[in-house]
């Protein structure tokens, strides 16, 4: 997938919480203020959230920036808006963050994709030294996905604080479409998700 990757494709904030279904609307509003904060970081892009097809309070939200310094600066701007924070401490755990930096995305960027589309989640740590190989597997493995119905796009990040940590992301037209890319045995977890706001 490198030839048709972005030569600059930027860092992106990968955010896993858990979400109470009465909560959703302080969700919601807390996705629609946190972007008009973001939208004053030099350097961020988009946030979308994406919600799991197999737990409803488990939610992803990804993040895009230019760059890390970017990333953390929206990070920072999020975190010191205080409304903000006390909208996200009533309705969830603390989240897991991970600072990821890209180093393949293929496709329209994720707040391009139509609400419904659903995107793959994977992290895998290889042996230590042989993250550069598991980004290459993965980048094999896209590869080969890209030739399937309701393919739309991919990205390979490495955590920035855990070199060897690799996040993989595929984003497909619908849940069905997953399913059929998945093979009779999968050895690492793949988790779903379908995308609710952005």
């Amino acid at each position: 997938m490198h030839n048709g990757a972005m030569a600059d494709c930027g860092t992106a904030l990968v955010i896993r919480a858990r979400v109470c279904p009465e909560d959703y609307d302080t969700l919601r509003e807390y996705h629609r203020k946190n972007c008009m904060v973001l939208r004053e970081v030099r350097g961020y892009r988009s946030m979308t959230v994406w919600e799991s097809t197999e737990d409803p309070e488990d939610f992803l939200m990804l993040l895009l920036f230019d760059d890390d310094r970017s990333a953390d600066e929206g990070l920072k701007a999020t975190t010191e808006a205080g409304p903000l924070v006390e909208s996200m401490k009533r309705v969830c755990d603390p989240p897991d963050v991970r600072r990821t930096r890209l180093v393949s995305l293929w496709g329209p960027a994720p707040c391009l994709f139509p609400l419904g589309t659903v995107v793959s989640v994977s992290f895998r740590t290889a042996d230590p030294g042989y993250g550069s190989d598991l980004v290459d597997e993965l980048d094999r493995i896209f590869s080969e996905l890209s030739f399937l119905p309701g393919f739309l796009g991919c990205a390979i990040g490495r955590n920035s604080a855990l070199r060897e940590e690799v996040v993989g992301l595929v984003f497909w037209r619908d849940e069905a479409c997953f399913r059929q890319s998945l093979p009779h045995k999968h050895p690492h977890q793949v988790r779903a998700y379908r995308k609710v706001m952005g």
